[in-house]
């Protein structure tokens, strides 16, 4: 059975499905099964509401009122709307809406605290003619012309060492990062996206070869390491394998502008 939801209510809770909420119309709702419900709500104009998508992979939809929008556990959509939304994506991959404008007409600021400077679980702030949004716990924003990845500690900074090891030229591909990201998003690790790499033959897999290559790319050198470093980087990879070894040396961030990502997140396409 899918949940009833009052028009007037100030509260909207959705189902344990996937489910899609919106505040600042006029409430309808479309039967069906639980997960497959769609909830308009709002009462004849009035905004300023709490939506709450709980389990599912959810889409919640922001008024003209100064809504609080709860993803839950899923994957879940925000679209904010003309006001001062907040929203908190909760677990799972989550994305805001904002491409109805350009990246450049935003200002993103955000506000660390406690665990590091990571604003997943922290505030992310973004100024535009929107509105003045509060975001916390959302992995995406995704704007017109470019979209921006937000989680610092994980597949946004893999992207960026994963890249920097096997192809330090193209760090700043915009759509380069953004086929590296979506691998990392589907749940791959960093080595089995360095044994990819090798599989493909986007780097070389002869030991002494790679040793001397991933040296280079790292420290952006065109000299070889000295004999006694590239004799004990060719001892690790036999003693441990080459996409080991790769994704070791991605995970020491030695090439990677931690700064500039934590200021303005990992651009993409």
């Amino acid at each position: 059975m899918a949940n009833t939801v009052s028009g007037k209510s100030k509260i909207i809770y959705g189902t344990s499905g996937s489910d899609t909420l919106r505040a600042g119309e006029m409430y309808t709702s479309k039967g069906g099964v639980t997960g497959d419900t769609t909830y308009v709500v709002g009462a004849y104009g009035y905004s300023g509401y709490q939506l709450e998508g709980k389990e599912g992979n959810d889409s919640l939809f922001g008024g003209d009122g100064l809504d609080k929008l709860y993803g839950g556990s899923g994957n879940d959509s925000f679209s904010p709307g003309l006001s001062n939304d907040f929203m908190d994506g909760g677990e799972g991959l989550d994305v805001v809406d904002y491409s109805s404008i350009s990246h450049g007409s935003v200002s993103i600021t955000f506000t660390y605290s406690g665990k590091g400077r990571d604003p997943i679980g922290h505030q992310v702030n973004t100024h535009s003619a929107l509105g003045n949004d509060a975001i916390i716990d959302v992995e995406r924003l995704q704007f017109s012309d470019k979209k921006v990845a937000l989680d610092f500690s994980a597949n946004a900074l893999e992207t960026l060492q994963f890249i920097g090891v096997i192809a330090p030229a193209l760090q700043g591909n915009l759509n380069v990062r953004g086929t590296v990201l979506s691998l990392f998003d589907q749940g791959k690790s960093m080595q089995e996206m360095s044994q990819l790499a090798l599989d493909l033959g986007l780097i070389t897999s002869d030991n002494t070869a790679l040793a001397k290559t991933v040296f280079k790319n790292v420290f952006n050198t065109t000299a070889d390491p000295d004999q006694n470093l590239t004799n004990a980087l060719v001892e690790f990879i036999e003693q441990n394998g080459d996409a080991k070894f790769l994704a070791t040396v991605a995970g020491l961030n030695i090439n990677v502008d931690l700064v500039g990502l934590q200021q303005s997140g990992m651009e993409f396409i």
